[in-house]
């Protein structure tokens, strides 16, 4: 049987394994996990609680969002700032608009959906436990003082007989400079039943 031999250039062979298995750097990293198993009211994530870095370290986040359930169906999963790592959050003053397209099987619809207390991240979530939503969400430059951006692509199924399949694209800033270190996700009525929720620096 012939053998077939890599040119590595005048590498050795542990430095070429070297480069194959570690040489190769990731700008994204994995921050923090938190898994809802038991109804919250919101979830909130800050610069220093529990380990997780909100600061410069990072140029921008990503927030993923998976397997979300809410209390009460017919209510929006949503994000609101803070610049105090968690104690307090901005409830008013944002610019928000989205773009919702939706299909129930039979007919599709687009809408143009508009908010100033916050991030619309999902819209008209249903409540049953195996109709779950999906989504990305990224905050870029917290740490430097500016009009903070916001953008988000998730999907769900509504709260309706007709089960349309919503997808929903969302961009946002607050409409004040802020440095911000930290933010929380919660439905715009009753609590997060579950979802697994992860945040990733990116450098």
């Amino acid at each position: 049987m012939s053998k077939t031999t890599i040119p590595t250039g005048g590498i050795a062979d542990g430095a070429v394994t070297e480069v194959k298995t570690s040489g190769v750097a990731t700008p994204i990293t994995l921050l923090k996990t938190t898994t809802i198993t038991s109804a919250v009211s919101s979830v909130v994530f800050g610069n220093g609680v529990d380990g997780l870095v909100f600061d410069g370290t990072y140029n921008t986040y990503e927030i993923v969002i998976s397997d979300v359930n809410i209390a009460t169906g017919g209510q929006d999963l949503i994000l609101q700032l803070s610049d105090d790592a968690g104690s307090s959050f901005k409830t008013a003053d944002y610019r928000s608009i989205s773009t919702r397209s939706g299909y129930n099987g039979s007919s599709a619809s687009v809408d143009t959906l508009s908010a100033t207390d916050a991030h619309k991240i999902l819209e008209n979530l249903d409540s049953t436990a195996t109709e779950t939503g999906f989504a990305r969400i990224f905050i870029d430059k917290p740490s430097v003082s500016n009009y903070q951006m916001i953008q988000s692509h998730g999907s769900n199924r509504d709260s309706t007989a007709t089960a349309y399949v919503f997808d929903i694209n969302t961009s946002t800033f607050y409409n004040a400079a802020i440095v911000c270190t930290g933010f929380r996700i919660m439905s715009t009525s009753g609590n997060i039943l579950q979802a697994v929720i992860r945040v990733f620096g990116i450098k």
